[in-house]
């Protein structure tokens, strides 16, 4: 069996293999599992001495572990030599063999010559093997025997397949000790040369995405906008009358229903007049009584009973008059001209009244305004003489001009949230408008980044969940 064969049996490149792995592996530093792959080839492939070394950040290569040694020599001129033919191996991309073969590559050899002569031996045989990972060069490999021992065809390519296989382990090894500041180094990196390298399209159409946003963001913080604050809003007339029961009663008849033009004193709506007449009929009596008392008092010069029947008579009278009162206000009358907006009595009639229920909402025709309903998450944002726009439901044609007249300062809850009714006149030319009708309305709070008009709200939520969980 020749040498070449006898090495390569020896080898078993499977077992080889695992081997090589499993004491890369082995070690956690990078410097130590380097020197243990060196031994590990050294010893498998019978070499005088093994050398491994890795580029660092400057593309200068470092030698990182030697075989039968726990630290690598740094700093002498056997490590120099070293690294300069790795650097010639690694920079024709090639494995270089010394001597160089007959029918080989017209390679350049000098560095090999050069650490050959120096410091293994004007005979000795050198194999170096660059190191790589996913085609990026990462560093080299560099195996020594003595004179008479060269490297066959065979054992040069177990070299290169072994230096396939380490070439990843050591990167991994590497990435693995990086700093955190070195670690998005490399990854900015990497990021760039995917950008501007070749292939990587999603990867370019991503980075396009985002700057594209970025931009957009950055535009929207600077310029401004026109901030609006958008709330519900409904019509109302510039005067309202709200009818309400005089007593307890009864509905009896009704004669107007929402949205029906009224005139003034006209009657709308009338409460059972039974129990009020009679109660008008028992005082009348008790006035009659109380006056015929005072007059048989005063015939009899009876002072005693003529002050009594006077002070009855009195009270009679007052209670008379109330009734009467009440007996004319059970006709619920317009006080004005105008609108019927709100109280449709036409299905309750009969049903009992409380005094104080409100039963009918009288609006002038001729003048309206506008209630809009805002959030108090924007009530800060709302002065007095802000114009605005608003739009009806039944015609979002034709938008209304609002100029703010009156911010109420109490907060009403309606539909589960804090608004303030803010009062605003129309201005302009205005079609025909019925109190009732309901739209939005838009009031101008001057003028804001774009980017804030956007967030803000957001913004405000974050702070007041901060608040109340951490501050």
């Amino acid at each position: 069996m020749s040498l070449v064969e006898s090495s390569c049996a020896a080898a078993d490149p499977p077992a080889l293999a695992l081997r090589l792995q499993a004491a890369t592996l082995a070690h956690a530093r990078l410097a130590e599992a380097a020197a243990a792959a060196a031994t590990e080839l050294s010893v498998a492939l019978g070499c005088d001495r093994v050398a491994i070394g890795l580029r660092d950040e400057a593309d200068a290569t470092r030698l990182l572990g030697v075989s039968h040694q726990a630290q690598a020599p740094a700093g002498r001129a056997l490590a120099r030599a070293l690294a300069a033919a790795m650097d010639e191996a690694i920079d024709q991309a090639a494995t270089l063999v010394h001597p160089q073969p007959t029918d080989g590559p017209p390679d350049i050899h000098w560095a090999h010559e050069a650490l050959a002569r120096d410091h293994a031996g004007t005979h000795a045989a050198l194999c170096s093997v660059p190191l790589a990972d996913a085609g990026r060069p990462l560093g080299a490999i560099v195996f020594e025997r003595g004179a008479g021992r060269g490297f066959e065809p065979a054992e040069v390519a177990l070299c290169e397949h072994l230096a396939c296989l380490l070439g990843p382990l050591l990167e991994l090894k590497r990435r693995q000790q990086r700093s955190l500041p070195r670690h998005a180094l490399d990854e900015l990196r990497a990021l760039r040369d995917r950008l501007l390298g070749p292939g990587h399209a999603g990867t370019k159409l991503l980075a396009c995405a985002v700057a594209l946003a970025a931009s957009a963001a950055l535009v929207a913080a600077v310029v401004p906008a026109d901030h609006r604050i958008t709330g519900q809003a409904r019509i109302e007339g510039a005067v309202q009358r709200v009818l309400v029961a005089p007593v307890d009663g009864f509905i009896e008849q009704v004669h107007a229903r929402p949205g029906d033009v009224v005139a003034a004193g006209q009657v709308l709506a009338e409460l059972a007049r039974d129990e009020l007449d009679s109660e008008r009929r028992r005082w009348q009596s008790q006035a009659q009584q109380q006056g015929q008392a005072y007059a048989e008092a005063l015939a009899r010069h009876d002072r005693a009973q003529l002050v009594m029947a006077l002070s009855r008579a009195e009270e009679a009278r007052a209670q008379l008059d109330l009734a009467e009162q009440t007996l004319r206000r059970a006709r619920l009358e317009a006080p004005f001209a105008g609108v019927v907006i709100q109280g449709d009595l036409s299905a309750s009639l009969g049903a009992p009244v409380r005094r104080g229920d409100v039963l009918m909402t009288v609006a002038q025709g001729d003048g309206h305004r506008v209630i809009v309903e805002v959030d108090e998450r924007d009530i800060a944002g709302l002065r007095v003489g802000q114009p605005g726009r608003m739009v009806l439901a039944a015609s979002p044609a034709q938008p209304l001009a609002l100029r703010i007249r009156r911010i109420t300062p109490v907060a009403a809850v309606v539909q589960g949230r804090n608004v303030f009714e803010v009062e605003a006149a129309i201005e302009g030319a205005t079609p025909p408008l019925r109190p009732g009708l309901r739209g939005i309305a838009r009031i101008e709070a001057g003028r804001r980044p774009a980017l804030w008009i956007a967030s803000h709200r957001l913004v405000d939520w974050l702070r007041l969940q901060w608040w109340s969980w951490v501050a």
